[in-house]
């Protein structure tokens, strides 16, 4: 779907599967969720899967992409609106110990199992926003295949804020707990 309001195919969801170890105090940790659909989406040329990262992250300074149809801008803004079309940005994968030096809150609530971090905090030209939660951080192996490192879970601040990056669940920590619960929750028949 690129349009919400005029094309693409819409799924139910049969259930979502949380991870159970997800919590929310200051920040979200786990932040993680499975969901199956009531029917299996059909594969075509334009539709394909991204593939699970392999127990391998992206590298330092890589850049990866964000998508999403959260809001254009900080929420608080008076033109703030909601994306109506899927848009796309590149972000660079940011070192977590210099993410932890960010900010004092950073270093206090981060860790690097629950969290990644991605961005640019000089520029904070491009940035995942408010709506844009549980949407991928893909990127690209060199063989051209595409995988997602990453869930968009939260910011500190408002998106596009300098100093600051938006923090992202690594699939890394979490894909062997995906691969069993696809694994235990698929019919062996099919």
């Amino acid at each position: 779907m690129h349009r919400l309001s005029e094309d693409g195919e819409r799924y139910f969801i049969r259930r979502a599967i949380v991870h159970p170890n997800y919590i929310y105090r200051d920040v979200t940790d786990a932040d993680i969720a499975l969901v199956e659909l009531r029917s299996e989406v059909p594969l075509t040329t334009e539709v394909v899967p991204v593939c699970l990262p392999q127990f391998s992250q992206p590298l330092v300074n890589e850049t990866c992409f964000i998508t999403g149809w959260g809001f254009t801008g900080p929420a608080s803004s008076v033109s703030a609106r909601l994306s109506p079309t899927l848009l796309e940005a590149e972000v660079p994968i940011m070192n977590f110990t210099a993410c932890q030096m960010l900010s004092p809150i950073y270093q206090e609530l981060l860790n690097s199992t629950n969290h990644m971090c991605a961005g640019d905090p000089v520029t904070a030209a491009t940035d995942t926003c408010l709506g844009d939660s549980g949407g991928p951080l893909t990127c690209q192996r060199l063989d051209n295949t595409w995988y997602i490192s990453g869930v968009t879970s939260f910011s500190f601040v408002e998106c596009g804020t300098p100093g600051h990056v938006g923090i992202y669940t690594p699939l890394i920590s979490f894909e062997e707990w995906i691969r069993t619960t696809i694994e235990n929750n698929t019919n062996a028949a099919c």
